[in-house]
C-alpha cells in the first residue's frame, strides 16, 4: 500500500512540475504577432532596422545603423527633412498583425534611397527571415526584399 501511495505521489509531483515548466516557458514566448520585434539586417547588409511594438498594437521600425555611416536624408521630397539624420529615422509605420494572413499589413515603408514611401506588408518565412514587400496600390506590383535577424554576435560587423 505504501509503495502505491509513493508511486501516486511521485506521479503527481512530476505532473505538476511538468505543467509548471510548460506554463512558464509559454509565458515568456513571443506571440505570433510579436515575432517581428527586434533588429533586422537589410538584404544588402547596408542597414539595420529595429522594429518595435507601438502602444496602439501596431509596429514601427527605426533605422539604427547604416553601413556608410550616418548621412542626411537628401532624397526626402520634404525640403524641411532633407537635413535630418537618417539614423534614428522611422522608416516603417502602421503595421498591424493579420492572423489570417500570418503577416503584418497596412503599413508604410520609407525608401530613403529614393525618397519615396510605399504601402508595405511583411511576413516571416520558415527560415526565420523577414520578407518586406513594398508596393503601390496592389501588392502584386512591387518588390520584396529579405531581411535577416540581427543577432548579438553581428555587433562586430557594425564596426567595419
Amino acid at each position: 500500500m505504501k509503495k502505491l501511495t509513493m508511486l501516486w505521489m511521485c506521479t503527481l509531483v512530476l505532473l505538476l512540475t511538468t505543467t509548471t515548466i510548460f506554463e512558464m516557458s509559454t509565458a515568456f514566448a513571443q506571440t505570433p504577432g510579436e515575432q517581428i520585434a527586434g533588429k533586422w539586417m537589410s538584404s544588402d547588409e547596408s542597414a539595420v532596422i529595429k522594429i518595435n511594438p507601438e502602444g496602439d498594437g501596431t509596429f514601427s521600425g527605426t533605422l539604427v545603423w547604416l553601413k556608410d555611416g550616418n548621412q542626411a536624408d537628401v532624397n526626402n521630397p520634404d525640403e524641411a527633412l532633407k537635413g535630418r539624420n537618417l539614423v534614428g529615422t522611422t522608416i516603417l509605420t502602421g503595421f498591424a498583425y493579420n492572423e489570417a494572413e500570418n503577416a503584418w499589413m497596412g503599413g508604410k515603408i520609407y525608401d530613403y534611397q529614393s525618397g519615396n514611401s510605399y504601402d508595405c506588408k511583411m511576413w516571416i518565412e520558415q527560415d526565420e527571415t523577414l520578407s518586406v514587400r513594398g508596393f503601390m496600390g496592389l501588392s502584386i506590383i512591387g518588390r520584396t526584399s529579405t531581411w535577416t535577424v540581427f543577432t548579438p554576435n553581428m555587433e562586430a560587423y557594425l564596426s567595419r
